[in-house]
């Protein structure tokens, strides 16, 4: 297990700010809850919005930091996340669109209060219009998503990308299926990831993954020239991603979920500015009507 560290800020305070940040994204998130001033008509049209302010007030209470994955049907999201939490807590059927909602597991191997692992539906599933919305909108509520590919990046992949570094959260590009090339094809895809991804994301942030363990014939020949095959189960690597999200979580730690929650809450605030103004706008027409 990952030791579990608190971050340090410069002045040696460890770990101060990150709870001031926390302590202001709470308030924030319970003034939207309950501001008096928000028509009723309003806040029913918002429902589902103020649902995912409760949720998210919960996540910060329980000090929760959520880790989501992205990406096409079948490139692995739910072995990589299985990898991960060293348990097979997600589905990985063969069928295409199997994971149809959020599915959600803790991740016990970092030392830390509430790192959970959420995997959702492919965003290229054919008439799958609903679970392409909420896979993004899962992704848009966690701290880190990691967005998955099993080869070179597609114009869907890219645009689903592009949505979400947009929304400032950090993102890791994770090219899983590694074992299916060799060493110099390895690093020409990666090389051709870096390149395409530009300006998106930095390159330390794209790793590359086996996220599924397979069976493996290894040849051996002994002095007499006879061959015997031995079969041998290869376990799955993700070690160079685990690193990763603990240099993040312990860098980074608390002030991810804080910035999270202000991020929502300032785009809700909007929505609700929004939905007020159209309210006493179709008040004061009917009036001078």
């Amino acid at each position: 297990k990952k030791p579990r560290t608190l971050p340090v800020t410069e002045d040696g305070c460890s770990g101060e700010l990150d709870d001031n940040h926390l302590s202001l994204a709470r308030e924030s998130l319970r003034q939207l809850l309950h501001d008096q001033r928000v028509p009723e008509t309003v806040r029913q049209s918002l429902q589902q919005d103020y649902l995912q302010v409760q949720k998210m007030l919960e996540k910060i209470e329980q000090e929760e930091i959520h880790i989501s994955v992205l990406g096409r049907v079948s490139v692995g999201k739910s072995s990589l996340l299985n990898a991960l939490i060293g348990d097979q807590r997600f589905s990985t059927s063969p069928l295409h669109g199997e994971t149809r909602e959020a599915a959600y597991g803790k991740w016990s191997e970092y030392e830390a209060d509430g790192v959970i692992l959420i995997d959702t539906p492919g965003i290229n599933e054919v008439d799958g219009v609903e679970r392409e919305r909420l896979a993004r909108e899962i992704a848009g509520r966690s701290d880190i998503v990691l967005f998955v590919l099993d080869g070179d990046i597609t114009e869907t992949e890219h645009q689903a990308l592009r949505t979400v570094t947009e929304s400032g959260r950090p993102v890791i590009l994770v090219l899983n299926k590694a074992d299916r090339y060799t060493a110099t094809e390895l690093r020409e895809l990666i090389d051709a990831l870096e390149t395409r991804t530009a300006g998106l994301l930095p390159a330390s942030q794209i790793i590359a993954v086996t996220a599924q363990g397979h069976r493996k014939i290894y040849v051996t020949v002994d002095d007499l020239g006879n061959e015997t095959e031995t079969e041998r189960q290869v376990p799955p690597d993700v070690q160079s991603l685990k690193e990763l999200l603990w240099q993040i979580l312990e860098r980074e730690g608390k002030t991810l979920s804080a910035l999270n929650a202000t991020l929502f809450a300032g785009q809700l605030s909007e929505r609700v500015s929004e939905r007020v103004m159209q309210a006493r706008q179709r008040v004061a027409e009917k009036l001078i009507h």
